[in-house]
C-alpha cells in the first residue's frame, strides 16, 4: 500500500498559479520519513523545538520561527537537514500545478467537455488533482502491485 502527504498552494482567490505537491511511499519508508523528519526538527541546536514545518513561515521568519527567534542562518540550517532527508529517503515526489490564467482561456466549447459529470475537471485544482492522481497510478504500476 502507498501513503502520501500531499498539500496545496495558490488555492485563494487571485492566485495565478495554483498546485499539487507532496510524497507517495510505502509504509515503512513514510514512518522512517517522519520519524527521522521529527529528530530535526527537535535537534537541540535550533532555539526552540517545532510543532511542524511550513516552508512560507521559514521563509518570512513567521509564527514559530519569529516566536523562537530564529536567526537566517539557523532557518537555512533547518531547511538543509530537511532536504537531505527528502534526498536521501527512498520516497518519491509528485506535483503538478496549473497556471490559472491559461485554464481560464480555454475556449468555452472546450471547457463545456471538462465540465461533464463523467469528466469532472471543472477548476485548475481539478486538473492538479487529476494529474497527482495518474502519478500515483504510474507508481503503483513501475511497483508492480496490482490494485489502487
Amino acid at each position: 500500500m502507498l501513503f502520501g502527504f500531499m498539500d496545496g498552494s495558490g488555492t485563494h482567490a487571485g492566485s495565478r498559479v495554483i498546485a499539487i505537491s507532496g510524497f507517495i511511499g510505502k509504509e515503512q519508508e513514510m514512518l522512517d520519513l517522519h520519524a527521522k523528519w521529527d529528530e530535526v526538527l527537535g535537534d537541540p541546536r535550533f532555539p526552540t523545538r517545532l510543532s511542524e514545518f511550513h516552508m512560507y513561515d521559514c521563509v518570512h521568519a513567521e509564527k514559530e520561527f519569529l516566536e523562537g527567534r530564529w536567526n537566517f542562518a539557523e532557518r537555512l540550517m533547518l531547511y538543509g537537514m530537511l532536504c537531505d532527508l527528502l534526498w536521501s529517503s527512498s520516497i518519491r515526489p509528485i506535483g503538478a500545478s496549473v497556471i490559472t490564467g491559461c485554464f481560464n482561456e480555454i475556449p468555452k466549447e472546450d471547457l463545456d467537455l471538462l465540465f461533464q459529470p463523467s469528466v469532472m475537471l471543472a477548476t485548475p485544482l481539478d486538473v492538479c488533482f487529476h494529474m497527482i492522481v495518474q502519478q500515483i497510478v504510474g507508481a503503483v504500476d513501475e511497483l508492480g502491485d496490482e490494485t489502487i
